[in-house]
């Protein structure tokens, strides 16, 4: 017989993070825990705000499943007992750790990994600010592969907060996050800022609802769904319109259904972003497998807290640390 734990932990973050819709100094996460006999599977997940997701709904998600989970439900049935989501994604996760564990191997290998999980260079997040302090961002971040710059506030600045990243860290590479901050008709004239200052990457220009805006715009530089593109329900249309899509385990529901997606994209001929919300070790860890072969990574949700189970950091060539073992993934000895 199995047991489920589920609780709320609020972490602090080292600085605010500031992207067009907010600002915030902490991160509230759902952990799991389940476990059966001497075997504990670990899950973690922050949800997706944007959808009305809080802590305190999702563990109200998780509890209406207790029963089906503890007695035996799997990963393929959680699918269809909750939707996408920070509930599902976290429930997910520690459904593979549980399952690596009492199998004893490792998640990796349950996924046909053919070694450990390699560490992977993600994007460093400049945070949304004016273009003076984003400048100083960027040249503290400067030796970093690559940035992921917030943009989407209408005060006509966003082209000068560009051009000073650029002037900050001169030999990164440039994404773009727009955060469903612009309208249509700045698309076209900040698209071409962006190009004309080599970013590599614009992502959620638009909010999901106007989409259908960008089926006449031809971009001088890839465009990224986030926030247009949840889980597969999503997927058909979006990829009809980006050339990328944002993968996240917090808005998918998890691992299992994020194999699906990237399998999907790539049989789509579209590339495969894998991002990630400001979390802790627990939920960046099954997103690291999911992001062994990406187009795109942005993982560095861990490095914003000022305190975790297994803090994580980013090495000199922007790789984030690998994931200590034991904290999930199955074998090994479990951190408590």
């Amino acid at each position: 017989m199995r047991h489920l734990q589920a609780s709320i932990i609020t972490r602090r973050l080292k600085r605010p993070f500031v992207i067009a819709t907010g600002a915030r100094t902490e991160q509230a996460s759902v952990c799991v825990t389940i476990s059966q006999g001497s075997d504990v599977g670990y899950g973690e997940a922050v949800g997706v705000s944007y959808r009305g997701e809080t802590a305190e709904t999702m563990v109200s998600e998780i509890e209406a499943v207790r029963s089906a989970i503890e007695a035996g439900a799997d990963r393929m049935r959680l699918m269809s007992l909750l939707p996408p989501g920070g509930a599902r994604a976290a429930l997910d996760a520690a459904l593979w750790d549980l399952e690596a564990r009492r199998a004893g191997t490792s998640v990796a290998a349950l996924c046909g990994l053919p070694g450990p999980v390699r560490p992977v260079v993600t994007a460093f997040t400049i945070s949304l600010d004016t273009p003076d302090a984003m400048e100083q961002q960027a040249r503290e971040a400067a030796h970093r592969p690559l940035l992921k710059v917030k943009l989407g506030r209408r005060d006509g600045l966003d082209g000068a907060r560009a051009a000073a990243v650029r002037r900050g860290a001169p030999d990164a590479a440039l994404i773009a996050d727009a955060n469903c901050g612009w309208t249509r008709e700045d698309l076209p004239h900040h698209a071409h800022e962006l190009a004309q200052l080599d970013f590599k990457l614009l992502e959620q220009p638009l909010p999901p609802e106007q989409d259908h805006l960008l089926d006449d715009f031809r971009s001088g530089l890839p465009l990224c769904g986030d926030e247009s593109c949840q889980s597969m329900a999503e997927l058909e249309a979006a990829a009809k319109r980006y050339d990328v899509i944002n993968i996240k385990l917090d808005k998918c529901g998890g691992l299992t259904h994020a194999l699906e997606m990237r399998a999907r994209l790539r049989a789509l001929g579209k590339g495969v972003f894998v991002g990630c919300m400001i979390c802790g070790v627990r939920a960046i860890a099954p997103a690291l497998i999911l992001a062994q072969d990406a187009d795109f990574v942005d993982v560095d949700g861990p490095v914003w807290l000022a305190e975790d189970i297994a803090p994580m950091a980013l090495d000199e060539a922007g790789r984030l640390t690998p994931v200590p073992a034991g904290v999930w993934g199955g074998m090994g000895e479990t951190l408590s």
